[in-house]
């Protein structure tokens, strides 16, 4: 699933969650690119950190395209 929206959107963040919370659960969904992983059941505090580190890493790699494509035409 992550792989066919990265294909459509490369920049896209994904926060997975399960309720098997186990070690390996959380080190396979990073290695697959997961943002985040959260353990049900949920903290709202810690979805919103989460939600919100998310948001701000997205915004630092297109202001990095951004900064690169202006690099590019000069």
């Amino acid at each position: 699933m992550m792989e066919k929206v990265r294909g459509i959107s490369p920049d896209t963040q994904f926060i997975f969650i399960s309720d098997k919370g186990t070690i390996h659960t959380a080190v396979d969904a990073m290695r697959k690119g997961a943002f985040d992983y959260l353990a049900k059941p949920l903290d709202e505090a810690q979805l919103m950190e989460s939600i919100g580190k998310a948001l701000d890493y997205q915004a630092l790699v297109a202001e990095d395209h951004r900064i690169k494509q202006r690099l590019r035409r000069r």
